[in-house]
């Protein structure tokens, strides 16, 4: 997993865990806004925080885990 996360480039035993918008997730994922609520509406995607009906946060270190998780997936899959 660490090797998959060095490889974009993010220090992640150094980060703090972090609450992220759905403005920043959508940049880390490399997908719109509207493509993340897209799939918030069907629940699909990363583990999602609400803290109120309006507000909506991602936890960083939850964020990267499930990014790495989808990598480790798709690698299987294609070893198959």
């Amino acid at each position: 997993m660490e090797d998959t996360l060095q490889q974009t480039g993010i220090a992640f035993n150094t980060m703090p865990d972090r609450l992220l918008t759905v403005k920043q997730t959508a940049d880390i994922l490399g997908i719109t806004e509207k493509s993340l609520r897209n799939r918030i509406d069907r629940n699909e995607g990363p583990p999602l925080i609400r803290l109120s009906p309006r507000t909506l946060r991602y936890s960083e270190k939850e964020l990267m885990d499930w990014i790495a998780s989808r990598a480790e997936t798709q690698a299987s899959a294609t070893n198959q």
